[in-house]
């Protein structure tokens, strides 16, 4: 389905009509706006690289790319003069793509951004959607960002997650009635949050309070399909993207209704007796088995149509799904990886994966798995519009090395390799609707742009043999990107702080 897009200069020129459909402000910070890349001088020009269209698949050979202030200022050929002073990159064997979006990602953590973040950069990620964090810290960190003092990629942040009661973790913002969910929106928009992240226990009244006043005050609506309302529900309701398939596997079920309705009545228990209720970990399993032995190919494909008519996006965040249905796989743990990894996320990680692996839990969620790669399958054939998201640094979601570990993972769910990596450039631009901006190399664009040693149409997993990395304009080559990761190592050898659990999503699974 065809998707409309506004532009930078319809933001600038009407913000109000737009705002419902976009992440209004933060793409006039972050995007729309040149200051994002003031702390940029210099020009730079990129000679003999192929520059890969990921909306059409073309790649044209022997380019000339012209950075100046951190903007595309000429894609042109060999003869394409290079401002006076401009650095010259050579490009010749390489393909140019724009910089990769991790859409599902929680990086924005005091105490972990500062190795996090690099570690994106060092891997050819440039755009984060930051989905759980306190304002405050977002906004200092972007300030450090953009002025040029810290290492990073640009973000979008939610606020505090929105969720029911009880709660599941410190820092949530908990709901138990529709006036406690206009609150939450009210309150969240004025500490500048981006988009309102909504989570699974809400019950669906406080859920279409949130969603209505989220439509008021003209901010995204992101996150998980509640358990006490229908994929197709939360979607008519404004809801932008779904996360992790929530909803989906249970709207590809035909027995969707009891699903609704058991997971309505376990809230409730949670309400009345929360001290004896099962954990989300053990209800979400309890459900696996109904779904998976009910699930139609037809239904699913009606309710995939649905979706994309009514505009919700989906991050299938396939690598984690895995990562919870194979905790006992040797193949999670990537020793290579694991000094750019902070010490607390290890120690968390370990933690998690001795309460959460169960045989006959990860035998049922192995079982769902399978389905839920079926489900991407038919997204991939029916053109659903899809996001690449990682998680991280949840269960084996390594930071910045998880969008590569995702790419190729979609692909063997059957996507083609321009579809996976549409999901990491393209599509984030179409999705905060900011095309003319971003998500393509062109003239007047931001200067997010991975130099590959191999074409990506051909294999996705070369999106990880990367050359060089300009992000906001600033020049990364190998050798930077290198040392990058060299100091990240270096700091993660510092003693680490007992991990703070309000931060990381998927802790919470292990207790009521």
């Amino acid at each position: 389905m065809p998707i409309a897009v506004a532009s930078c200069r319809q933001i600038r020129r009407d913000p109000a009509t737009v705002a419902r459909g976009l992440l209004g402000a933060v793409l006039l910070a972050v995007v729309c706006d040149p200051l994002a890349a003031q702390s940029v001088s210099g020009s730079v020009i990129i000679r003999g690289t192929s520059v890969v269209d990921p909306t059409t698949g073309t790649v044209t050979p022997n380019r000339s790319i012209v950075v100046v202030q951190g903007r595309i200022a000429t894609v042109g050929g060999p003869a394409t003069m290079a401002p006076t002073g401009a650095r010259a990159i050579d490009g010749r064997g390489t393909f140019a793509i724009p910089g990769l979006w991790d859409m599902h990602a929680h990086a924005v953590i005091p105490g972990l951004a500062e190795t996090i973040f690099p570690t994106n950069i060092a891997n050819g990620i440039t755009g984060i959607r930051e989905m759980f964090g306190v304002t405050t810290d977002a906004l200092k960190y972007r300030s450090d960002v953009t002025a040029g003092r810290m290492v990073g990629p640009r973000f979008v942040f939610a606020g505090n997650i929105v969720n029911g009661w009880p709660p599941t973790r410190p820092g949530e913002v908990v709901v138990r009635s529709p006036a406690e969910g206009r609150r939450a929106v009210d309150s969240l928009v004025d500490a500048r949050a981006e988009f309102i992240k909504v989570y699974s226990l809400l019950d669906s009244a406080s859920f279409d309070a949130i969603a209505t006043q989220a439509r008021v005050r003209r901010i995204p609506l992101a996150g998980h399909v509640p358990l006490s309302v229908s994929a197709v529900h939360a979607a008519t309701m404004g809801q932008k993207s779904a996360e992790h398939l929530e909803g989906i596997t249970a709207g590809c079920a035909a027995g969707e209704n009891d699903l609704v309705d058991a997971a309505v009545l376990w809230l409730r228990s949670r309400v009345t007796d929360s001290a004896n209720a099962p954990s989300l970990l053990s209800e979400m399993n309890r459900r696996v088995g109904p779904m998976t032995a009910t699930y139609d190919v037809a239904r699913c494909d009606a309710l995939l149509r649905k979706l994309a008519s009514l505009g919700m996006w989906q991050v299938p965040t396939l690598g984690v799904l895995r990562a919870v249905s194979r905790l006992s796989d040797p193949a999670l743990v990537r020793t290579e990886r694991t000094k750019y990894l902070p010490p607390m996320l290890q120690q968390m990680w370990r933690g998690m994966s001795a309460c959460m692996d169960t045989g006959a839990d990860t035998s049922r969620r192995n079982f769902h798995r399978d389905i839920e790669r079926g489900i991407v399958r038919r997204m991939a054939a029916l053109d659903v519009p899809l996001l690449a998201g990682t998680d991280s640094p949840n269960l084996f979601s390594y930071p910045g090395f998880g969008v590569h570990d995702e790419l190729e993972r979609l692909v063997s769910a059957g996507l083609t390799p321009l579809q996976a990596l549409r999901a990491a450039t393209f599509n984030p631009a179409v999705y905060f609707a900011a095309s003319d901006s971003m998500g393509t190399i062109a003239r007047g664009k931001v200067a997010d742009i991975v130099l590959l040693d191999a074409n990506p149409l051909l294999e996705i997993g070369n999106t990880r043999r990367i050359r060089a990395v300009i992000a906001q304009g600033r020049v990364f080559d190998r050798g930077a990107l290198d040392a990058l990761l060299v100091e990240v190592a270096r700091v993660n050898t510092a003693p680490s702080p007992t991990p703070p659990p309000d931060l990381i999503e998927v802790l919470p699974q292990c207790v009521p």
